[in-house]
């Protein structure tokens, strides 16, 4: 492709283009990659919090338990059936335990608050930090198609200004210095409309980057 080409392949590619859908912000979040590492370390994070706080906790059981005490005259344990209140026990015991080194665990699970509060700092400004570039993208996008739709009017105008002064010179009416300023002035629009073209392109690009790719079949076009 030639330098001379390069307006034409310009106007090809942007007409090609389908037709953009709109993508919300949440599902947008989803597909970048940077927001969904975030995302992921949060999960670790809470869970690792989690399991920290488990290995952590108190522990209280009760334990129970039934004793028989015989009486004979030949064993210890030997019972003669002799009537006494002795016969039967039983016990029940609480026991309370805690970690060792418990003010190391909660100093453990203080780290890991620290951590998801600032991985939730990190996404909330990652959140809004896509959020506008994508209402960028979308202003962008605006601009370059009104632009576009004036500039095909000027174009308009400027040809059929160069088809009068064309005609005015040819019955001797007009002069060929407004010929040529004409065809200059729709030169200058011709140029503008592949810079309409080349922003419109870049705004599409910056939109789809801020989505994180995220392609939609159905849904209104912004």
């Amino acid at each position: 492709m030639t330098l001379k080409d390069a307006p034409k392949s310009l106007e090809v590619t942007a007409l090609s283009l389908p037709p953009l859908q709109k993508c919300d912000l949440e599902a947008a979040l989803i597909s970048r990659g940077d927001a969904a590492a975030i995302r992921e370390s949060q999960k670790a994070a809470e869970l690792t919090l989690q399991q920290q706080q488990e290995e952590d906790k108190d522990e209280i059981s009760l334990n129970a338990g039934l004793t028989y005490q015989g009486e004979g005259k030949d064993y210890p344990t030997q019972d003669h059936r002799r009537l006494s209140d002795q016969h039967w026990g039983g016990e029940v015991t609480l026991v309370w335990t805690r970690p060792l080194w418990k003010q190391g665990g909660e100093a453990r699970q203080a780290r890991f608050r620290a951590r998801i509060r600032e991985l939730n700092a990190s996404y909330e400004a990652r959140r809004q930090e896509i959020e506008s570039l994508m209402s960028q993208a979308s202003l962008a996008i605006r601009s370059a198609e009104l632009r576009l739709e004036l500039t095909r009017q000027g174009i308009k105008a400027a040809e059929d200004t160069v088809r009068a002064e064309q005609e005015r010179f040819k019955n001797g009416e007009g002069s060929s210095k407004a010929v040529l300023d004409a065809q200059k002035n729709l030169n200058a629009i011709l140029l503008r409309l592949t810079a309409a073209y080349a922003a419109l392109l870049r705004a599409r690009a910056d939109y789809t980057y801020a989505t994180g790719y995220h392609f939609r079949t159905s849904g209104a076009g912004i």
